[in-house]
C-alpha cells in the first residue's frame, strides 16, 4: 500500500508539473514559428510567402527557411497560405499549423501541366512522375452533371469510352487496348484480375474528390512501366457538411438519387455513401422483326462507399492510415434478346504513408477485390465467373543529398472460378490461379541549381522484375503450370527553366516492358486463335515506348493564366496482342498479332480568368497508325474544347468534342473476320447548376443537355449516343 501511495504522489507531482508546464507554454498563442522546406528534397526554402487568407498580414522566411508571424485577434480556423514560384501553393488553418515545426511545399514538376484552381489534394505518388498529369478537382466534376467515372474523363486526350448495352464503360488511351490503361484507387490497383479491366461505370463521381491521369508509361505505379496511362481515383473524406442527398431524373426513365455523410471524430475522418439508380434503352426498330412490344434493355445498380483516415504525428511530420470499402452492383436485362448480367464487386483497401524526413517516406498496403458475373445470353450460353484478389504491396523512398533511392515490393494472388458455355464452344468449368511478384528498385538525381537557360533537373532509372506462375485447368498450361519471369524499366529526365512570369519543363522517356495477358484470357484467346490464323504458341507482348514533351506555364499570381503542354509519343509492339470482338455474344478475345506501332502528338491549351472563374480548355491529339488491323476501333484523331464559368452561386459547364472514323475488327464463325466502320462523330453537352444557403442548408438545382448535336451512334440497334436531358436536385445539411 505504502508503494502504491508513493507512486501515486509522483504521479500528482509530474501531472502538475506537466500541466503547469503546458499552460506556460501556451500562456503566449498570439505567435507560431516554424520552417518551411521542399518536401522531396527536404532543403530549406528561403523568401516563402506567408500570408493570412484574405488580409494584409504577412510575412516571409529567411535564408534558413525559418518563419515568425503575429496572429493576435485571429480565431484557429483562419487560413493561412504558404506560396513560392516553382511550388503549389498550401493552405492549412491556424490550428493545424500550430502542429507543425516544418510546412513542406510540393514542387510544380509533379503537378506541372495544369492550371491551378485551388489547393489540390496530394496524391500519393512515391515515385517522382515526370509525364503529363491532368488534374480533375472536386469542383470542377461535382457541378458536371456526369454521371460516372467514364462519363467524367471521355473528353481529356486521348481517351476513348467503350461502352456495352450492359452499362460496362472501359477507357483506351493512345490506341492501346482497355486492359493496358491501370486504374488505382488511392494508389492501389484495381483492374480486375479476371481480364485486367475495370469497369468505370461502377464508380460513383459522388465519392471521388479528385482524378490524376497520368498519360504514357510511368512510375505511379508497379504496373505503370509499359501502361497506355494511369488512372487514380482518390476517394472523397473531408467535406464541409454532415450529410448530403440528391435525386436525378432524366430521358430514358432513368433516376438516381445519392446520400452521403461525413463526420471527423477527433484524427478519425469518415465519408460514407449509398446510391443506387435505373435506366431504360430502346431499340429504334424490332430488333427480332416479331412485332414484339419488349424491345427495350433494363438497368440498374446500386453502390455503397465508405472512405476513412486516421491522422498522427511522429516528430512533428504527418502520418495517416486510410481504409476504403466498395460494393457495387450492376443488374441487366435485354428483354428482346433474353440477355441478363447480374454483377457485383467488393473491394477493400488499407494504406500506410509514413513520412520520416531525412529517414525517407515508406507506404505500405493491402487490398481485397472480390467479383461476381452471372451472365445469360443468346442460345441458352452462359458465364459465370467467381475472382478473388489479394494484393499486398509497399514501397519505400530514402533522400540522400540530390537524390533519391527507391525499393519496392508487390506480391498478389488471384484466384478465378469459371463456369461457361460459349457460342461454338463446349461446356466448361476451369479454376485459374496466378501468383505473381513484383521486385522495383530505382533512383533519381536532382538539379536544384538551375542556372537561366534549360537545365537539366532530374535523371531517373527504374527497374522492375516480374515473376508469374500459373496453375490450374488452362489449355495453355503445360501440366497444368505455366511459369514466366521478365524484367523491364525505364529512363526518366527532366529540363526545366523559371522565372517570375513563366515556367519551362521538357520531359523525355524511354521504357520497355512485357506483357502477359490474365489466366482467363489465355485460355479463352486459345480456344479462339486457331479458329481466325494463327495456331502457334501465345507468345509474349513487347512494348518499347517513346515520350517527349513540352510544358510551358504562366506564373499563377498574373492577372490571366495560361498553360501549354505539346507530346510525342511512340509505342512500338512485338507480338501485339489486339482485341477482337465476338459476333452475338459479349465475349471480347485477344488475338496474338504481329509487330506494329503506333504513334501520336497531343496538344493542350488552358486559359483562365478573372482569378479562375472564367476556364477554357483545348485539346487535340493525332494518332498515326500504319496497320489499322493492329489497333481496332482505335481513334485516329479527337479534338475537344470545354469552357467553364464559376460564380458564388452559379455555375456554367460547356463540353464540346470531335472523334474519326474508328475501323474495327468482329469474328464471325461462318464468315471469319469482318471489318466494321463507326462513323465520324461530334456532340455538345451543356451544365448548369445553381445553389443558396438556407440557414444551416444548402439547397441546389441542376440541369444537364448531353449530345445536344443529336447525333446517334448505334449498338446493335441501340442508340448509345442520342440527346438526353437530366434535372438534379440537392441538399446539403451542415
Amino acid at each position: 500500500m505504502k508503494i502504491k501511495s508513493s507512486l501515486l504522489f509522483m504521479f500528482i507531482k509530474k501531472s502538475t508539473f506537466l500541466v503547469f508546464l503546458c499552460s506556460f507554454l501556451w500562456a503566449d498563442n498570439n505567435t507560431i514559428t516554424g520552417y518551411v522546406e521542399d518536401q522531396r528534397a527536404h532543403n530549406v526554402l528561403k523568401n516563402v510567402n506567408i500570408t493570412l487568407k484574405n488580409t494584409d498580414f504577412g510575412t516571409t522566411t529567411d535564408a534558413n527557411g525559418f518563419f515568425e508571424m503575429d496572429i493576435s485577434g485571429f480565431q484557429d480556423s483562419q487560413v493561412i497560405v504558404f506560396s513560392h514560384v516553382g511550388y503549389f501553393d498550401r493552405e492549412m488553418t491556424l490550428s493545424d499549423c500550430k502542429k507543425y515545426r516544418t510546412i513542406q511545399l510540393t514542387p510544380t514538376e509533379i503537378r506541372f501541366g495544369e492550371i491551378k484552381v485551388e489547393a489540390t489534394q496530394e496524391a500519393s505518388y512515391t515515385r517522382e512522375i515526370s509525364n503529363e498529369i491532368t488534374i480533375l478537382h472536386e469542383k470542377e466534376f461535382s457541378s458536371g452533371g456526369y454521371l460516372d467515372a467514364a462519363d467524367l474523363i471521355v473528353t481529356k486526350n486521348s481517351i476513348m469510352v467503350d461502352e456495352s448495352l450492359s452499362g460496362r464503360k472501359t477507357i483506351s488511351v493512345r490506341g492501346a487496348n482497355a486492359d493496358e490503361t491501370v486504374v488505382l484507387l488511392d494508389g492501389i490497383k484495381v483492374n480486375s484480375s479476371f481480364n485486367n479491366i475495370f469497369d468505370l461505370s461502377l464508380l460513383n463521381t459522388s465519392t471521388l474528390s479528385q482524378v490524376d491521369i497520368i498519360h504514357g508509361g510511368n512510375l505511379a505505379t508497379f504496373d505503370g512501366i509499359g501502361s497506355a496511362a494511369v488512372i487514380n481515383f482518390i476517394p472523397k473524406l473531408e467535406q464541409d457538411y454532415l450529410a448530403r442527398f440528391y435525386q436525378r431524373f432524366g430521358s430514358y426513365n432513368s433516376g438516381d438519387w445519392g446520400l452521403n455523410f461525413y463526420k471527423q471524430l477527433w484524427n478519425l475522418q469518415v465519408f460514407a455513401s449509398m446510391n443506387e439508380g435505373a435506366s431504360q434503352l430502346y431499340y429504334i426498330e424490332d430488333p427480332m422483326d416479331a412485332g414484339s412490344d419488349k424491345d427495350f434493355i433494363d438497368r440498374t445498380h446500386s453502390n455503397i462507399t465508405i472512405n476513412s483516415k486516421s491522422t498522427f504525428f511522429i516528430r512533428k511530420t504527418e502520418n495517416a492510415i486510410k481504409a476504403n470499402y466498395i460494393q457495387s452492383n450492376r443488374d441487366y436485362l435485354n428483354h428482346a434478346y433474353h440477355d441478363s448480367l447480374d454483377k457485383s464487386q467488393s473491394l477493400f483497401t488499407l494504406k500506410y504513408d509514413g513520412d520520416y524526413l531525412k529517414y525517407g517516406k515508406m507506404s505500405l498496403a493491402l487490398a481485397s477485390n472480390k467479383e461476381t458475373e452471372d451472365h445469360a445470353f443468346r442460345l441458352n450460353n452462359y458465364q459465370d465467373i467467381e475472382n478473388d484478389d489479394q494484393i499486398f504491396q509497399s514501397e519505400y523512398i530514402l533522400p540522400i543529398n540530390a537524390a533519391d533511392v527507391f525499393v519496392g515490393f508487390k506480391t498478389d494472388k488471384i484466384i478465378s472460378d469459371l463456369k461457361e458455355k460459349i457460342l461454338y464452344l463446349e461446356q466448361n468449368h476451369s479454376q485459374l490461379t496466378r501468383k505473381s511478384s513484383d521486385l522495383s528498385a530505382g533512383f533519381k538525381i536532382e538539379n536544384n541549381k538551375v542556372l537561366g537557360h534549360l537545365d537539366l533537373r532530374s535523371l531517373g532509372f527504374n527497374f522492375n522484375y516480374k515473376m508469374i506462375a500459373d496453375e490450374g485447368d488452362s489449355a495453355y498450361a503445360i501440366n497444368g503450370k505455366f511459369n514466366q519471369s521478365k524484367s523491364s524499366y525505364m529512363v526518366s529526365s527532366v529540363f526545366g527553366n523559371e522565372n517570375e512570369s513563366m515556367l519551362l519543363r521538357v520531359h523525355v522517356n524511354y521504357a520497355n516492358d512485357f506483357r502477359l495477358p490474365t489466366p482467363y484470357q489465355l485460355l479463352l484467346s486459345h480456344h479462339y486463335q486457331s479458329k481466325i490464323e494463327n495456331s502457334g504458341p501465345f507468345l509474349m507482348e513487347n512494348k518499347r515506348s517513346t515520350e517527349i514533351g513540352i510544358d510551358v506555364k504562366s506564373n499563377h499570381n498574373a492577372p490571366m493564366n495560361w498553360s501549354f503542354t505539346g507530346i510525342f509519343f511512340s509505342n512500338a509492339y512485338n507480338n501485339k496482342y489486339r482485341e477482337i470482338q465476338l459476333s452475338g455474344s459479349p465475349i471480347t478475345f485477344l488475338d496474338h498479332y504481329k509487330d506494329a506501332e503506333i504513334k501520336g502528338i497531343e496538344g493542350k491549351v488552358d486559359l483562365s480568368f478573372l482569378q479562375n472563374k472564367i476556364k477554357t480548355q483545348f485539346n487535340y491529339n493525332k494518332n498515326m497508325i500504319d496497320d489499322k488491323a493492329a489497333f481496332p476501333f482505335k481513334l485516329e484523331s479527337k479534338a475537344t474544347i470545354n469552357a467553364m464559368l464559376l460564380f458564388n452561386h452559379l455555375t456554367i459547364n460547356v463540353t464540346g468534342f470531335r472523334e474519326s472514323e474508328r475501323t474495327g475488327i468482329i469474328y464471325d464463325p461462318e464468315q471469319g473476320l469482318k471489318e466494321i466502320k463507326l462513323e465520324p462523330f461530334a456532340n455538345v453537352d451543356f451544365h448548369m447548376e445553381g445553389n443558396f444557403n438556407l440557414w444551416r442548408t444548402n439547397w441546389s438545382c441542376a440541369f444537364s443537355a448531353r449530345n445536344l448535336l443529336g447525333g446517334e451512334l448505334l449498338q446493335e440497334g441501340i442508340a448509345i449516343r442520342d440527346r438526353r436531358y437530366y434535372i438534379t436536385f440537392g441538399v446539403e445539411v451542415k
